[in-house]
């Protein structure tokens, strides 16, 4: 659910799967969810990086968010998309320099 493009609002067929049907379209879901793979990726080096304040709370906010998705028989997901600001927090640790402390 993490990586899936987020195409229902967007003019492109919602069955981007089927490649055969409409390769463009496909393609451009394909980018789509490549950006959210990124999106992620950063975010994962800001964490690692400890420059967020109460961390400890968004991750926890994140595993329990997942962990209540994973019991819902029919989960949608676009209710990853709740986790995505706290995602961008971290993304935006992750992509930064550590400001200098010039004396």
């Amino acid at each position: 659910m993490w990586l899936r493009p987020r195409t229902e609002a967007l003019p492109l067929d919602t069955h981007w799967w089927h490649f055969r049907n409409d390769p463009k379209d496909s393609s451009i879901s394909f980018l789509l969810g490549a950006v959210n793979l990124a999106y992620l990726i950063a975010a994962l080096i800001g964490a690692t990086r400890k420059r967020v304040a109460y961390a400890g709370l968004f991750v926890l906010w994140i595993a329990l968010r997942c962990a209540f998705l994973a019991t819902l028989e029919n989960p949608e997901p676009r209710y990853t998309l709740e986790c995505f600001p706290v995602v961008c927090v971290f993304a935006a640790a992750g992509i930064t320099k550590k400001p200098t402390v010039e004396t």
